[in-house]
C-alpha cells in the first residue's frame, strides 16, 4: 500500500506494527491511515473454524428436525431437507468469505497514543490511497459518486444525489 517501501518484511519476536511502518519508510503523502486494513492469519483460521462449526451445527439441527415430527406434527419432507441443506453447501467455508480482520487505529498507533500491536507470522496490512471521491448508495434518487470537498457534510452529498426517497430510513444513514 501507501508506504515508501512496500513489500513483504520478515519480522522478529515482539516487533510491533509501528516498528514495521517505520521500517517501511512511513506512509506516503497519499496514504490513508484511517482506511488501513489489517489482517491476521490466526484470526482468519479461527473465523474459518467458527463458520465450519456453525455449518455443521446447522446440518445437525436440520437432520434432527427432519426426524422429530411428533404426534400431530408433520416432519420435514425430502424436498424441504434438500432446500435447507443447499443453504449450507460444502464442508468448509469459502476462503474468500473469511477475512481475519483486526480493527485498528493506525493513526493512533503511529502517533504513539495507544498501545502498539505485536506482530505475528502471517499478519498483513494494506494502506490504501486517500479517496478523492464520495459514493452515495441506498435509497437516494440517483446513486452517484462525487468529488470529495472538505466543507461538505453527509447531507450535502445526499442532496447532490437527488435526496432520499420515501423508502429511506433517514435515522439509519451511516458513513463508511
Amino acid at each position: 500500500g501507501e508506504v515508501l517501501f512496500p513489500g513483504i518484511y520478515p519480522i522478529s519476536e515482539y516487533q510491533t506494527l509501528g516498528d514495521l511502518i517505520r521500517r517501511a519508510g512511513g506512509l506516503t503523502e497519499f496514504g490513508s491511515a484511517k482506511a488501513a486494513f489489517f489482517q491476521r492469519a490466526s484470526l482468519k483460521e479461527a473465523e474459518e473454524e467458527r463458520l465450519s462449526s456453525a455449518k455443521n451445527e446447522l446440518r445437525r439441527k436440520i437432520l434432527l428436525s427432519s426426524q422429530s415430527g411428533g404426534l400431530g406434527q408433520a416432519s420435514l419432507d425430502s424436498d424441504s431437507i434438500n432446500q435447507l441443506t443447499s443453504l449450507v453447501t460444502g464442508d468448509t467455508p469459502d476462503k474468500k468469505d473469511t477475512l481475519g480482520r483486526l480493527v485498528i487505529d493506525l493513526e493512533a498507533i503511529i502517533k504513539g497514543d495507544i498501545n502498539d500491536i505485536i506482530l505475528e507470522d502471517g499478519d498483513s496490512i494494506v494502506i490504501p490511497k486517500i479517496k478523492q471521491s464520495v459514493t452515495v448508495i441506498g435509497e437516494v434518487f440517483v446513486s452517484n459518486s462525487h468529488i470529495y470537498e472538505r466543507n461538505l457534510a453527509i447531507e450535502d452529498y445526499i442532496g447532490l444525489s437527488g435526496g432520499i426517497t420515501s423508502f429511506a430510513d433517514d435515522t439509519s444513514i451511516y458513513l463508511i
